[in-house]
């Protein structure tokens, strides 16, 4: 009984972590490097294996509580070039596969069964997230063309989105892409208007309408904070991450798209001119991505008051963080990580928290 209060008083403070452990996800046989792409609640980790050459890859995700890699790309018909792009708490993985006649097609693959998900075959059409309800977002696009909507998969079908009002009254244009869905169904993705402005939105269901959320404050020293913002990810309460800017892009966190987005900044304040990306956030908005350091790049945790390096953080290990994609509510994190210098890996960093290490989660899989 006084060893369960004594979990429950600590395990606030243990997610507050001052160290990580590093779990290798591994890579395909035949594959040069791996790639995280999303997290769920209970660590499961999406993503893909690659080679050298960027002609091939393989979706896979990691069963974090079985310390086993599942290989969706063997499901994919004539085991086609695959990408994971995410996972929910159902271990539902959604992406994207090349079929041979290269034609682009979003995925599904749940419980063993892989499905496509869309059905005009003109259409090159991708799939970027999912909610734990189950609905996939991305977008769609006419091959050879630059121009994306965003849609959201249903019954078979690809279903776009209203249309924005860019320019009063009649002046509107599709979002782009949806890159980040919500529990309760809000969605946000880039919009790109004339002049190279790029807005960032947030879909709301209930009132079935984009928003824009609001720009941040002109940077002094850096131009486009006002005019380019690229959303990234979306948490359940509605908290926007991703960058602004575009010749040196900042991380943004908008928790409110009617308030200024905030700059969440860069590893040093004393370096404005170093960038920084966020590539995902939880339900604490705690952010996670990529930036700039003085002599590399490397993975940033943002702990809701400051940008930490997460190479200073990890337990005297031979890894070197490059960057993170994603951070459930446990504080686990997805990132990519090289071992001695050798080839870019996926990896899963478990918060070690007050009581030191808790030992071997997985067993080593380097090869």
């Amino acid at each position: 009984m006084y060893r369960t209060m004594l979990l429950a008083l600590a395990l606030p403070l243990m997610l507050v972590a001052c160290a990580y452990q590093v779990i290798d996800l591994g890579i395909h046989p035949g594959f040069d490097s791996s790639e995280p792409t999303g997290i769920n609640s209970f660590g499961q980790v999406s993503g893909f294996s690659s080679k050298n050459n960027g002609t091939f890859r393989r979706a896979f995700f990691y069963d974090t509580p079985g310390c086993t890699r599942i290989d969706v790309g063997a499901a994919v018909p004539e085991e086609a070039s695959s990408e994971a792009a995410a996972i929910n708490d159902h271990a539902m993985v959604v992406g994207t596969f090349k079929r041979t006649d290269g034609r682009l097609r979003a995925f599904s693959f749940h419980q063993g069964v892989f499905r496509d998900l869309g059905v005009d075959d003109r259409l090159d059409q991708h799939a970027l997230a999912v909610n734990k309800g189950g609905t996939i977002v991305g977008f769609q696009s006419v091959p050879g063309l630059s121009t994306e909507e965003a849609v959201a998969y249903s019954n078979g079908e690809a279903v776009t989105f209203p249309t924005f009002v860019v320019v009063p009254p009649s002046g509107t244009a599709p979002v782009n892409r949806a890159v980040g869905i919500g529990e309760f169904g809000e969605v946000t993705g880039p919009l790109r208007v004339s002049g190279g402005s790029v807005l960032g939105m947030k879909f709301f269901p209930n009132l079935n309408r984009w928003f824009k959320i609001r720009a941040a404050s002109p940077h002094p020293v850096l131009p486009d904070f006002d005019r380019v913002m690229q959303p990234q990810a979306i948490n359940a309460k509605g908290n926007v991450t991703g960058a602004i800017g575009s010749a040196v892009p900042h991380a943004f966190l908008s928790r409110n798209h009617f308030e200024p987005t905030q700059d969440l900044g860069t590893l040093d304040p004393a370096h404005p001119e170093w960038f920084s990306v966020a590539n995902g956030l939880n339900g604490s908005a705690r952010v996670v991505g990529v930036a700039q350091s003085a002599t590399d790049i490397t993975a940033f945790l943002y702990n809701g008051t400051t940008m930490i390096d997460l190479n200073t953080r990890l337990e005297g290990t031979s890894w070197r963080l490059i960057g993170a994609v994603a951070i459930n509510d446990k504080g686990q994190i997805a990132a990519q990580g090289s071992f001695n210098n050798g080839p870019r890996r996926a990896v899963l960093l478990v918060p070690v928290g007050l009581f030191g290490s808790i030992g071997q989660v997985c067993p080593p899989v380097l090869r």
